[in-house]
């Protein structure tokens, strides 16, 4: 079981990451603030700019947000808060769902 996390788990600034569809993943660059529970923030993937809002929990390291597109299209976006990011699903009506994963960009794996 994790322990709860803290407001430190959750830098706010730039992120980055992928999405997977269809069997590939696609980069995405995200500029995200966490304050007292919501996320705020926005950036950008190979379908163009976005803005998201949300909310995290410490207590179960859970996070929620809605990617909004310009032109309307929006993607329900769920995950969990762990060592190497925010691990989670999205879902889009009319097109399917599948999983993402992002990270602070100041963050270094090594392998």
């Amino acid at each position: 079981m994790l322990t709860a996390a803290t407001e430190h788990d959750f830098p706010s600034g730039p992120w980055t990451g992928f999405y997977q569809f269809e069997g590939s993943e696609y980069p995405q660059q995200l500029m995200l603030r966490f304050v007292g529970g919501v996320i705020t923030g926005g950036g950008m993937d190979n379908l163009g700019e976005f803005t998201i809002k949300g909310s995290y929990e410490l207590d179960t390291r859970e996070v929620r947000w809605t990617k909004n597109y310009q032109g309307g299209r929006s993607v329900v976006c769920r995950g969990f808060r762990e060592g190497r990011g925010i691990w989670g699903t999205w879902s889009m009506p009319d097109v399917g769902h599948s999983g993402f994963h992002v990270w602070p960009r100041t963050h270094v794996f090594v392998a």
